[in-house]
């Protein structure tokens, strides 16, 4: 089943020219946060071929182009690629790829490095499964996992919204040129996040900051 995420493309496709600026923000904690998650990918993926879903402008992709020998990013974004097809690496080693989440099917190679950044929180909890399936079935056995995403923070993230009968999350956005969006935005705890990554984990390393949480493992040998 390939789910329907046209209203989240939409949003990211407006949002892509201001998006960065939520790695900029004068906040010591949030700052500190994300160099860590800098230096986990530094520390993780050296000399791998890594497979980073939701890529977005790149920000990341940045640190991953220092050490990995091969980066293929996907995003379903035509925007967020475009820009971050504008940044230039200090080793050309990426190659961005037009590309659903859930379609990951479509890719011929495999590779033994994931990167899942800020793109668990989108899943609705229905798919969550189908696209951890689809995203382990490109790992090879012993690859190094890597995923970060939010951590609910009431003042920052907003009021929660809930629709009848459907299990998942949803914030209220509002963009720079005035479009409103209610994005679909699920937050999890550590229990939580034990219980979805520890099927495909050994080794699984789980922290949650003040403003992020990290799941850190190495997939299964089946």
């Amino acid at each position: 089943m390939v789910f329907d995420d046209s209203e989240l493309r939409e949003y990211y496709n407006r949002r892509a020219q201001e998006f960065d600026s939520i790695y900029h923000r004068d906040d010591p904690v949030r700052q500190a946060e994300q160099a860590q998650i800098a230096d986990e990918i530094r520390e993780s993926f050296a000399d791998r071929r890594v497979l980073e879903v939701a890529s977005g402008t790149g920000f990341w992709t940045a640190y991953l182009a220092e050490v990995a020998r091969q980066v293929i990013a996907i995003d379903s974004s035509t925007e967020m690629i475009e820009i971050a097809r504008q940044r230039k690496f200090v080793r050309e080693v990426v190659e961005y790829r037009k590309l659903d989440a859930y379609q990951l099917d479509l890719l011929d190679e495999t590779f033994d490095g994931g990167v899942v950044n800020f793109w668990i929180s989108h899943v609705p909890k229905s798919g969550l499964l189908e696209f951890l399936k689809g995203f382990h079935s490109k790992l090879e056995p012993g690859s190094s996992v890597l995923a970060v995403d939010s951590v609910y923070i009431p003042e920052f993230s907003g009021e929660l919204v809930r629709k009848e009968n459907k299990p998942d999350t949803y914030v209220n956005r509002r963009l720079s040129d005035d479009s409103r969006h209610l994005v679909l935005k699920n937050y999890y705890n550590a229990d939580d996040l034990e219980d979805i990554f520890s099927p495909w984990a050994d080794d699984l390393n789980i922290r949650i900051g003040d403003c992020f949480w990290i799941a850190q493992y190495r997939t299964k040998h089946v």
